[in-house]
């Protein structure tokens, strides 16, 4: 019983992290790059609206989303407290990943009308020509060898446990599963290689300084090695808890696992905000 407990305690974490804790940390970041658009921008590309008023409105609505979700949380958390013994069974891992597949619907929103304004940013706004300075960008400007050789041991420790586990194991898993899964760890380090090539490379955010696109670059070079240890610790506790007879802890380990992901993000945003608030001449404002 003790698993469940733990399960239960893990998920409330879960529901506080990813949509109080997380939320809150996104709108400070949100309004604290907000402060450094003009006004003549927005007016530019919204005319006739209020700026205060138009943002606070769509803030509030992001935090009511985030606040019904978490409501959803607790409700559902209870009636897995009534409910134990069904806890005990496989099925009851979907909670904690279906659940986390709720607490991002917010996000995805607000991702799908970030990549709408983008373009729209590029358009409206002209901005006069000028010579440039040319800066060469490599990778060990982001990122030291350390964290990249770091990363790559950690990818490649990954491979040779899985093909440890289909092939030379006393009880080999799928290979089917065990591909799948390798499949869907490499597309995922694939996709963070392919961000930050982009945002090395890449045509620059308008109305980004130099300095906001090599900090977020840094931030996104260095949350890839922890995603990647993340992942593989993920695939390992999936693969091996049952064979060690700790099924029941699936749950809770899923559960721990976007509570780690929702911290790391809501630390790294603090970080953004906290360095763009002791750049800005003038007190600093508490977050």
């Amino acid at each position: 019983m003790i698993e469940i407990y733990a399960f239960l305690g893990m998920f409330a974490v879960q529901v506080v992290a990813m949509s109080v804790l997380f939320p809150t940390r996104l709108i400070n970041y949100a309004r604290a790059k907000d402060a450094e658009y003009p006004d003549e921008v927005f007016a530019t590309l919204y005319p006739g609206v209020d700026r205060q008023i138009a943002t606070t409105r769509f803030w509030n609505r992001f935090r009511a989303a985030h606040l019904t979700i978490a409501v959803v949380g607790f409700v559902l958390l209870a009636w897995m407290a009534s409910n134990m013994d069904f806890l005990a069974q496989a099925r009851a891992t979907l909670f904690p990943v279906l659940y986390f597949l709720l607490q991002l619907l917010p996000l995805l929103f607000l991702v799908v009308i970030a990549i709408r304004h983008i373009p729209r940013l590029r358009t409206s706004l002209q901005a006069p020509r000028r010579t440039a300075v040319l800066k060469p960008r490599r990778l060990f400007d982001f990122v030291s060898p350390l964290r990249v050789f770091v990363e790559v041991s950690i990818y490649l420790l990954l491979v040779a446990f899985m093909l440890y586990l289909m092939y030379a194991a006393k009880d080999p898993i799928s290979k089917f599963i065990g591909y799948w899964m390798l499949g869907a760890a490499t597309l995922g380090l694939a996709g963070e290689a392919a961000f930050l090539y982009w945002r090395m490379y890449g045509r620059k955010v308008p109305l980004e300084t130099d300095e906001d696109r090599m900090h977020s670059t840094v931030l996104q070079a260095n949350g890839t090695v922890y995603g990647t240890l993340l992942t593989v610790v993920l695939i390992a506790a999936v693969l091996l808890l049952p064979r060690l007879g700790l099924l029941a802890w699936l749950p809770f380990t899923m559960s721990a696992f976007f509570v780690v992901v929702a911290l790391q993000l809501s630390w790294r945003l603090r970080v953004v905000v906290r360095q763009a608030q002791a750049a800005r001449p003038g007190p600093t404002p508490v977050s």
